[in-house]
């Protein structure tokens, strides 16, 4: 893996990044306020006072990694400074249609199978502030899965009028875990959340869906912080009682979302 051969090398290492929690490194340039890496990395060539050496080629890898970080421009960090550095990047020979087009109009057919399926059973909670989207490993097989099929599938539950937090749950293809992708709008935390409650890995998939969203349900309610006193008996519950069992099956997990919401 390219991650334990960075680690074990002897070379300076330098981290460029601008989500939470950055890693040890022998020099760090971090800033989550930023909406993009590759708007941090535009900053750096700017401090260095190198904006010449930024090229045709260049201009288009940093427009195609700040507009894949931004959601296409769309996120709330999203600042009148990210603007002025992609009209640089333009003047520099980055061409938005072509770019946009490569990036997005690409899907595979097992993509857009996998897309139709999870949104055709999209599960609302929460008075509909909450989407909750799920794959198996089975359907991932069934569907032909590919690397990089799914990226970017939390983001439809955002879509939704009145929803103010996407989960996606998918079992990996290969090993016993399951990846958990969040996002959100407003005043919720999804980094705080998922910080708190997953940073462990949890073996069955309909578990870990009815236990997330139980707490999601609570952490919304609280102003995102605080854990009621329900939530705090549910996660000793579960520790005691539901975590043992590795099996559920779909009409539990249809039940579990019927009980949620009416919470």
């Amino acid at each position: 893996m390219v991650g334990d051969w960075v680690s074990n090398s002897k070379a300076v290492k330098i981290l460029i990044d601008h989500h939470q929690q950055p890693g040890e490194f022998d020099f760090v340039y971090s800033d989550t306020n930023i909406p993009a890496t590759s708007q941090m990395v535009y900053h750096f060539i700017e401090a260095l006072g190198q904006e010449n050496l930024v090229d045709e080629n260049t201009a288009k890898c940093l427009y195609t990694g700040i507009m894949t970080d931004t959601g296409g421009f769309r996120y709330r960090s999203t600042s009148a400074t990210t603007h002025r550095i992609i009209a640089n990047l333009i003047e520099k020979g980055a061409n938005p249609a072509e770019i946009s087009s490569n990036t997005w109009d690409n899907n595979t057919v097992s993509r857009l199978k996998l897309l139709s399926l999870i949104l055709g059973r999209v599960e609302l909670v929460k008075d509909n502030e909450i989407a909750v989207l799920w794959l198996k490993r089975t359907e991932l097989k069934e569907f032909g899965f590919e690397k990089g099929d799914t990226d970017g599938f939390v983001n439809y539950g955002l879509s939704l009028a009145g929803v103010k937090v996407s989960a996606f749950f998918m079992e990996d293809l290969y090993e016993d875990f399951i990846k958990i992708s969040f996002r959100s709008k407003e005043d919720v935390d999804v980094n705080q959340f998922a910080r708190k409650y997953f940073n462990k890995k949890l073996p069955n998939l309909a578990a870990l869906i009815f236990l997330c969203v139980f707490q999601f349900c609570d952490y919304i309610d609280t102003s995102c912080g605080n854990v009621s006193y329900f939530a705090e008996n549910f996660c000793a519950d579960w520790q005691e009682n539901i975590h043992p069992r590795t099996e559920f099956d779909e009409a539990q997990l249809v039940s579990c979302f019927g009980i949620i919401a009416h919470f």
